[in-house]
């Protein structure tokens, strides 16, 4: 199933320009970052759901990314 899905993909994505196809898979990224944490994290330590708490978690996880970029 993966490789027709690649497939389908480039087809229906070879003609977009790049800063579009930039932006949409940088929004699947923030909304699967999002829903992660919002879901798993708040489950995990079963605090209620603050922005506060979605917001420390996903700071750290862009700290962590940074300094894995720098290395």
């Amino acid at each position: 199933m993966m490789p027709i899905g690649a497939v389908l993909g480039a087809l229906v994505f070879a003609g977009v320009s790049a800063p579009l196809l930039i932006t949409g898979l940088a929004f699947g990224a923030a909304a699967l970052l999002f829903t992660a944490i919002a879901e798993l994290l708040v489950e995990a330590y079963e605090i209620k759901e603050s922005a506060g708490t979605i917001a420390m978690a996903a700071a750290g996880f862009l700290l962590f990314l940074i300094l894995m970029m720098l290395m």
